[in-house]
């Protein structure tokens, strides 16, 4: 899928399963919210208990560090 000289490619990154997918965005659109449905598990952008996906910059600095999850030991 090659965007036309209207649309952007953008990746996202789903906070439930962790799959990369890509998706054409229009021009001028903020991509956050615009996730749609992960192609692997099905969860929808912005789910409760789920959250929003995460766009993947082209400049990697930029990103937010990624915490990971520390469950309490027994």
């Amino acid at each position: 899928m090659e965007p036309n000289s209207h649309q952007y490619k953008i990746q996202f990154r789903c906070p439930n399963c962790g799959n990369i997918f890509s998706k054409l965005i229009q021009k001028g659109v903020i991509a956050e919210g615009k996730g749609g449905n992960c192609p692997t598990c099905g969860v929808s952008d912005g789910q409760p208990q789920v959250g929003r996906f995460i766009v993947i910059k082209n400049h990697r600095e930029l990103d937010e560090p990624i915490r990971p999850y520390n469950s309490p030991r027994m």
